[in-house]
């Protein structure tokens, strides 16, 4: 959201969007190339955990990659939604702000006996928790379906409001 917010006020969207590429093109190159940097970070990460003595299931690596993917894309497309309508000023405070409000959602959902379910729940429907618990659950090898589908609307809709309300300049 940050670099997108930039490199608008420094004009180098108004110079991608003169292109015949179309919005949606651009908004999706954007969203893949934040998926292949967090695939990227994920193998190096998971072989650090190896490296310790991390021996998840194969299926369970291969559900938890599918989950993240669908996270990675819904991040991505709320953050090209942030940083193609707001100023950069304002999208670096808001997305600094959110990361953190984010990180204690996710935190929330996490199993402590301390959080009362109801809290849990609410977490759970932002997309850093549906993310927590999902990856959570496929660690287990199991299917989080509500966390996959709040991860999926929340994704959907930033990604429709991205390639609606975006704006090179």
């Amino acid at each position: 959201a940050i670099a997108v917010a930039f490199d608008r006020r420094y004009g180098a969207l108004k110079r991608l969007g003169a292109t015949p590429l179309p919005v949606w093109g651009i908004i999706a190159g954007k969203a893949l190339a934040v998926v292949f940097t967090v695939f990227l970070q994920s193998i190096v990460l998971g072989a650090i955990g190896f490296a310790l003595g991390w021996r998840p299931p194969l299926a369970a690596l291969a559900l938890g990659g599918a989950v993240i993917a669908l996270g990675t894309a819904g991040f991505a497309a709320l953050g090209l939604l942030l940083g193609g309508t707001l100023r950069a000023e304002i999208v670096l405070a808001l997305a600094n702000l959110l990361w953190f409000a984010f990180a204690g959602f996710g935190a929330l959902t996490l199993e402590t006996g301390m959080i009362p379910s109801g809290v849990k729940w609410a977490a759970r429907l932002t997309p850093s928790g549906a993310l927590t618990e999902s990856l959570s659950q496929a660690m287990n090898l199991s299917v989080d379906w509500f966390g996959l589908a709040v991860l999926a609307v929340w994704g959907g809709v930033g990604a429709l409001a991205a390639r609606r309300f975006f704006r090179f300049t």
